[in-house]
């Protein structure tokens, strides 16, 4: 494996004292290491650092949820290279094109770069946690964090880079799972059935030290959204929706049964957050679309478990989607949908009814000549009027309420739990569908794929989905050769795709 050269490097960007704005960025210092961690607000700092490495747009600010990631599901109206070649060439699935190469590149390696940071603040938990050992509550949050943040990247490594799961396919590929903590220590590769282990261990160890310490087994995730009620001294324990909270790794464990195809637990993992309590019987969180859209919270921020806080999301979505702002469109250029594309997606559903198709597509857009291409306002907002919020628009969802309820409908044990499940979601959409509405599985299967679509666009689903049933075809694409098993397997940069007998 090449050498990647990874500098550590956390910022230290929180404010403990304020309340309303605990991760502004207001100085980037370089830290010695041993410096760092020889105090509490030390692991504090590094923790948010890492949290702001997961936002950089190489990964989830953008190529891991909005861009490069729905391209490779063909979610995009994509026909020529010349405005945006490397999303072009990830939408054809050619990976021997250097645009293409490009971007993969810097997604592996920023996967890798917060990995290893939170190896590092993983070690020094270990070896100078007694800065904080007066503090256990504290010491456990921060290292069940750690554990869920390198869980969600090296899950998101297996799903790019790995094979087929299920043994649907026939490659097996082996990769690194990172504990290196040196650019001296290159990780070690493992083949699909030990990387999945290792994964495992580092969801159940995160959900262990979570359960004993967050927050969020108390309290609504929507009462810990500030810190002017006074539950707490140190303002570290609020805001857990954009921190891995028991709640979103529970929600990551989930995605990952399903995804290896272990559907009854899959099914009992979401169930789990869907039905979840708090200790005085509330709710941790509850679908509110309708609610979160006409207060201009266009990612539904009732309903994150996990979000990350990204102070300049509308500087570059906007030029990204276009949203509601009169700017023209530029099909390739801006991420839109053809018309035919739009109707093809909501296809079925009630569009005089449905608040998603209502509020959360600009339907006018179009380029000089006139000709319609519809705008996601998903990530739109216009900070003319006003700051965007930290707490329910300068968002970008990582985990959602909606996914867990498509997992328990697809993997239902039954049409009535599927039809029961579906009543509930489709509501939150405005919708009252029939009570039996699915009249067996087989439909259940079909309208979750297009809900995939319909809910979860530009926010990195697709591909994945399409991967792990391994479907021969996807919506949008314009070859009509079949996908095939290399279209999922990104090979690793610079050549470092490994195959058994290699």
């Amino acid at each position: 494996m090449k050498r990647i050269y990874i500098i550590y490097i956390i910022t230290a960007a929180m404010l403990l004292t304020a309340c309303s704005d605990w991760l502004d960025v207001k100085s980037e210092t370089e830290y010695k290491e041993e410096e760092l961690f020889s105090r509490e607000n030390g692991f504090k700092s590094a923790l948010t650092g890492i949290y702001m490495s997961l936002a950089d747009r190489s990964i989830y600010g953008e190529n891991l949820t909005m861009s490069a990631i729905e391209e490779l599901g063909c979610v995009w109206y994509c026909d020529d290279f010349d405005q945006n070649p490397g999303f072009y060439y990830l939408h054809k699935h050619d990976y021997t094109n250097d645009y293409a190469k490009s971007i993969i590149k810097d997604i592996y390696h920023q996967l890798f770069f917060t990995i290893t940071q939170t190896n590092v603040l993983l070690k020094n938990l270990d070896e100078h946690g007694d800065a904080i050992s007066s503090n256990r509550r504290l010491k456990m949050l921060i290292e069940g964090e750690a554990y869920a943040v390198r869980a969600l990247c090296q899950f998101d490594v297996l799903r790019l880079f790995g094979q087929i799961p299920g043994n649907k396919g026939t490659a097996n590929v082996k990769l690194p799972y990172s504990f290196t903590t040196s650019i001296n220590d290159l990780p070690a590769y493992y083949d699909y059935d030990n990387y999945v282990r290792l994964l495992n261990e580092d969801i159940t160890k995160s959900l262990e030290l979570l359960k004993n310490s967050d927050p969020a087994m108390d309290y609504p995730l929507s009462e810990l959204n500030s810190a002017y009620s006074n539950l707490f001294e140190d303002d570290y324990f609020y805001f857990r929706r954009t921190r891995l909270n028991y709640w979103a790794v529970k929600a990551l464990q989930a995605r990952v049964d399903l995804y290896l195809g272990n559907t009854n637990k899959a099914h009992s993992e979401a169930l789990e957050v869907i039905l979840a309590i708090t200790t005085d019987g509330s709710r941790v969180a509850s679908l509110n679309g309708d609610n979160d859209l006409d207060n201009s919270a266009m990612t539904l921020p009732s309903e994150h478990l996990f979000a990350l806080s990204k102070y300049n999301v509308f500087d570059y979505t906007n030029s990204l989607f276009v949203g509601n702002s009169m700017a023209q469109v530029t099909p390739n250029k801006h991420l839109v949908l053809s018309q035919e594309m739009l109707n093809d997606m909501f296809t079925g559903t009630d569009i005089s009814a449905n608040n998603r198709y209502l509020k959360l597509w600009n339907k006018t857009a179009s380029t000089n000549q006139g000709v319609i291409y519809p705008c996601l306002c998903k990530y739109y907002f216009n900070t003319s009027d006003k700051a965007p919020s930290a707490t329910t628009q300068a968002l970008i969802p990582v985990i959602r309420l909606s996914e867990m309820y498509l997992i328990a409908m697809e993997t239902a044990p039954d049409v009535a739990t599927a039809n029961t499940l579906y009543y509930d979601y489709m509501r939150d959409h405005k919708i009252t569908p029939e009570a039996d509405h699915f009249k067996g599985m087989e439909e259940v299967q079909e309208e979750v794929m297009k809900e995939y679509r319909r809910e979860l666009i530009a926010e990195g689903h697709v591909f994945y989905t399409y991967k792990r049933k391994f479907a021969n075809d996807m919506k949008w694409r314009d070859n009509d050769d079949q996908i095939t098993e290399s279209d999922y397997i990104i090979p690793l940069p610079d050549t470092e795709y490994i195959t058994e007998g290699n």
